[in-house]
């Protein structure tokens, strides 16, 4: 009595959630999607030994990778994170134009002194980008 052969071991995968400790069984065949169907994108299924081994670095379970009778999985909602900055673009091309805008301090009196001096736009430009240059030295 009580000496029992053969040993019971579960058929079902069983699904732990990270954040509230709840848990669910699952009978195979079983997927990966039908335990993420019912959660958002940003959850995904783990394998218990990968997480064990890596940690949250541990490859995510595909939608179609059958769940292992007897395996434990988590489910885990993972962070969102800050989307980089992205890149001016060009309105012209449509494209990212690569170029920095700097904010350069030059007295007024100098930029009034060389309106007057020059008609032309284009000098006056470059006798501007020249002043920046002579205040701040070549490191702009």
């Amino acid at each position: 009595m009580g000496n029992g052969i053969g040993g019971g071991g579960s058929s079902s995968s069983k699904i732990m959630k990270i954040d509230g400790g709840e848990t669910f069984k699952l009978k195979p065949p079983a997927t990966a999607m039908e335990v993420l169907k019912d959660y958002s994108d940003r959850h995904v299924l783990l394998e218990y030994q990968a997480v064990k081994k890596f940690g949250l670095r541990a490859p995510k379970l595909p939608p179609w990778a059958q769940l292992k009778p007897g395996g434990h999985y988590f489910l885990v909602e993972m962070p969102r994170f800050p989307h980089p900055p992205r890149e001016r673009q060009d309105p012209d091309t449509g494209t990212g134009s690569g170029s920095v805008m700097v904010k350069v301090r030059v007295p007024r009196a100098r930029i009034e002194e060389v309106m007057k001096e020059d008609r032309d736009e284009a000098e006056v430009a470059e006798k501007i980008v020249g002043l920046c240059f002579e205040t701040f030295g070549r490191d702009l």
